[in-house]
This record gives C-alpha cells, sequence and structure tokens, in this order.
C-alpha cells in the first residue's frame, strides 16, 4: 500500500473538510428551502380551505335565495288559485243572502218583535195587509233589529262566522239618509270586497200613517162629503150653516175623518206633520167633532205639531168619537202640498228621525239595498 507524504494527506484532508462543510452549507440551505416549502404549503392550505368555505357560504347563500323565490312563485300560484276560488265562493254566497233578504220575510215572519231570537232565521221582506210576502222589499223595523243583532244573524248564522258583510239601505231620495249596518271594510280595508245591489220598496215608518194629504188625493168629491157630513150635523143641532169651509177663491178645503177611542190616547202620540216645502205655502188647519164644530184654524208655520191635548179635549169624557181634520190650502199651490197624520206609540221618541224631510221617513221609499262581503 502506497503511502501518501503527510502534506498531501493533509492537504487532502482539508480539501474533505472543505467539501463536508459546503455540504453541511448546502444541507442546510436545502433544510430551509423546504422548511419555507413547508410553510407555504400550510398556508396555501389555509388559503385554500378559506376560498372552500367561502364558496360554501356563497352557494349556500344562493340556494336559499333560490328557494325563496321557488317558494313564493309557489305560494302566489297557489293564493291565486286560492283567491278565484275565494271570490266565485263569495260571490255566489252574496246573490243568494241578498235575495234571499228581500224575498223572504223570515222564519218566523214575525222574528223582529220576539224577545229570543235563537232560533230564527232572519228575513226583511214586507208582510202586507193580506199577510202575503211582498217581494223585493225591506221592513224597516226588521232592518233595524238585524242592525242591534248583526253579529249573532249575519255574521254567525247565515255566513257561520267565515265571511265579514256589511249592508246599505240608500233611498233614492236625495233628501234621506244611506243607512249602513255591519261590518266596517273602511276600517278592515280588505282586498276583494264582493258587492250586489237591488231594489227594493221600504216602509220606513209608514206603518204609523194614518191619513195621507197628498195632491193625487185632493178631490172636490172628498171636500163635498166633509161639508155634508158637517153640514147635516150642524143643521140637526141648530139649523146653523158650517162655519168653516166657506166659499173661497183662493182656498181649497181638504178633510179626512178617524176615530180615536181612550185606550189608542193612552198608548199613541198623535202628530199632524207637514214637508217643509209646504210650510212655506199659505194654508191652515183645524181639528174638530160632531159635537164640537168651532174649534177655530191654526196656521201652519211649522212641523210637527202634537194632536193629543186637542184630541183628549175634543174626547170630553167619552170612550171613543170620531175627529175631522180638515186643511185649507192655498189653491195656486195645492200640487206642492204634502201632508200626513201619524200615530207613534209612547215610547216612540219622534225626535229620533231626522228632523230634515221628517214626513218621509213615514211613506214608503223607493231604495237600494246593498250587500257587501269579504273575507
Amino acid at each position: 500500500m502506497k503511502i501518501l507524504p503527510i502534506n498531501k494527506l493533509l492537504k487532502k484532508n482539508k480539501t474533505q473538510e472543505q467539501n463536508n462543510k459546503k455540504l453541511i452549507i448546502t444541507n442546510a440551505k436545502t433544510v430551509k428551502e423546504n422548511e419555507k416549502i413547508i410553510k407555504n404549503n400550510k398556508m396555501f392550505t389555509i388559503n385554500n380551505k378559506g376560498l372552500i368555505i367561502n364558496d360554501l357560504m356563497i352557494a349556500v347563500v344562493v340556494l336559499v335565495i333560490l328557494l325563496g323565490i321557488m317558494s313564493f312563485i309557489m305560494s302566489s300560484s297557489n293564493e291565486k288559485i286560492l283567491n278565484s276560488l275565494e271570490k266565485s265562493e263569495l260571490e255566489s254566497k252574496n246573490i243568494e243572502t241578498i235575495n234571499n233578504l228581500i224575498k223572504n220575510p223570515g222564519s218566523p215572519n214575525n222574528w223582529e218583535i220576539l224577545s229570543n231570537i235563537d232560533n230564527i232565521n232572519p228575513g226583511l221582506a214586507i208582510i202586507d195587509g193580506e199577510n202575503k210576502t211582498s217581494l223585493n222589499s225591506v221592513n224597516y223595523e226588521k232592518f233595524s233589529r238585524l242592525r242591534d243583532n248583526y253579529g249573532k244573524l249575519m255574521k254567525n248564522k247565515v255566513f257561520h262566522g267565515d265571511i265579514k258583510s256589511s249592508i246599505y239601505l240608500k233611498p233614492l231620495d236625495t233628501d234621506l239618509n244611506t243607512i249602513t249596518i255591519g261590518d266596517s271594510e273602511i276600517l278592515e280595508n280588505p282586498n276583494n270586497i264582493i258587492s250586489n245591489t237591488r231594489l227594493v220598496k221600504c216602509d220606513f215608518y209608514s206603518k204609523f200613517k194614518l191619513i195621507s194629504f197628498e195632491k193625487n188625493m185632493f178631490s172636490s168629491e172628498q171636500k163635498d162629503q166633509c161639508i155634508n157630513i158637517m153640514n147635516i150635523n150642524i143643521m140637526n143641532i141648530n139649523n146653523q150653516t158650517n162655519p168653516i169651509h166657506q166659499d173661497n177663491n183662493q182656498f181649497i178645503w181638504i178633510c179626512k175623518n178617524f176615530k180615536i177611542n181612550s185606550d189608542n190616547l193612552s198608548n199613541m202620540d198623535y202628530y199632524l206633520l207637514i214637508d217643509e216645502g209646504s210650510i212655506e205655502i199659505n194654508s191652515y188647519w183645524t181639528l174638530n167633532t160632531m159635537d164640537n164644530i168651532n174649534t177655530g184654524e191654526t196656521q201652519i208655520i211649522g212641523s210637527p205639531y202634537y194632536l193629543n191635548n186637542k184630541i183628549e179635549n175634543l174626547l170630553n169624557n167619552t170612550n171613543e168619537k170620531v175627529y175631522y181634520l180638515h186643511l185649507k190650502i192655498d189653491k195656486n199651490n195645492i200640487d206642492n202640498f204634502n201632508g200626513i197624520l201619524i200615530a207613534i206609540p209612547k215610547n216612540f221618541n219622534i225626535n229620533d228621525v231626522p228632523i230634515k224631510n221628517k214626513i218621509k221617513y213615514f211613506q214608503i221609499q223607493n231604495c237600494q239595498v246593498t250587500l257587501k262581503t269579504w273575507f
């Protein structure tokens, strides 16, 4: 084996040592680079996780929005279908109800005066003097009773709590007020209201009317009949001529009679009502009996005139008498005159009737009745 000189051996070892150092440095750089790579990889992984989470969140939001849109579309479609079905049902029920109300008096037909209304079916049609139903009519007493018990009779009994409604009674005479009963669509502001209207006759308080003095009733036959009756009675008593009904080119006399007994007077209040336009006409009225002719004339300057005191004085402690009501009307304004005699129950407050056009509420009126319904 060849032995190298010592100096060469040292040089070789030095060279190898330098190479080892270089290798160590290289390895160290490699380690640092690897660490850097690992660190970058970690950061990349973290960033990737963040990106993935962000993507997932975006996807979830988009999905929720899509589901919301689909739900809204389906809900709107179902609502449209439901609204269409509801509207058809509501229309049918509205027509059925309004026709039934104005063509039937209800069951029993006097339900408006019963204290217990648990077992009644409401109707508004008028029962006439022959106990027949007047179609397309509204009895105001029934209408008022329905107003006072609307929730029980209409909402619960007729519509079974599912439908809200209101009824309008509108006289064609614009001098009279429209009357509304039931629920208020103004307060509830519903979207879909079904409304149907019918023409009817409404009696209001006409059942309390005893005598009418209207232009179509002014006839010489009625006047002459009254004059003859009064004159015959006077001639039989004292052979005098009738101090009233004197011939006059300016006035015409209209006379009618009615019978009252003491019970009537105890239970009823009697009024002479004159139309507002007739008050301005130069006219007079007087009330008398066969045995008391000269009761004096009263000029018509207002309305109403309360007659009970005068009637009681003329009754003169008897049980029953026939009374004669005479109106002396300006011939030039005869067509504009309108007056009635009414008898109302003692518990009826005449001041509850609107003071303007009061007389018209005691006459049958043409009206519109409207039923509105909604969910």
